[in-house]
């Protein structure tokens, strides 16, 4: 159990002689239970969410809550999900992460997520659609495009194409209808 904090200071005093107990987020466990006394979520026995913290403080970051897998690259979190949804619902999937579907800006990053779906059968999907305004392609971020690798030909809109696909075998993008299911890749938000 935890010392609660009193009068909303995190402060609290067990007796004119005692030690001073310190709960600085106010979430119930003093600085010696918790292990992160500066996050009001995180505290032993907390609800682990899918985000790059260890909130239940069991020393195991988000305890298989993720439904994809992760790894980081130049510092940011990026999500790699194998269950097919279609482009919104990988969208909303992404969303609820605290992420978004990937935007990509340079030559090694378009690289990274090659290689990490390198070899896979199939494509998966990114943050890039034209659905708003056709042929005039935007991150689902609002991040300028500053990077482009379309395959050949593409994109073309070859039957009502919106949404954009990376290719894990050669790491080059085409547009694809929105309604198809593949598997996609999110990143962390700044």
């Amino acid at each position: 159990g935890g010392t609660s904090g009193g009068g909303g200071q995190g402060v609290s005093e067990t007796g004119d002689t005692g030690p001073v107990v310190v709960d600085a987020d106010d979430d119930g466990f003093d600085a010696d239970e918790d292990c992160d006394d500066a996050n009001p979520l995180a505290f032993p026995g907390a609800v682990e969410r899918c985000d790059g913290v260890d909130e239940d403080c069991d020393t195991v970051v988000d305890n298989d809550v993720c439904p994809c897998a992760t790894t980081d690259f130049e510092g940011v979190r990026y999500a790699f999900c194998t269950d097919e949804e279609r482009w919104s619902d990988a969208r909303d999937v992404c969303l609820g992460a605290g992420m978004d579907l990937v935007s990509i800006h340079v030559q090694p990053e378009n690289d990274f997520v090659e290689d990490t779906i390198g070899g896979s059968d199939g494509d998966w999907y990114i943050g890039l659609t034209d659905q708003a305004v056709e042929g005039d392609f935007t991150w689902t971020t609002g991040e300028a495009i500053d990077f482009e690798a379309w395959n050949g030909g593409e994109p073309n809109n070859s039957g009502d194409e919106d949404c954009v696909e990376i290719s894990g075998r050669s790491g080059n993008w085409n547009d694809v209808a929105c309604s198809s299911k593949m598997r996609f890749v999110c990143e962390a938000l700044p």
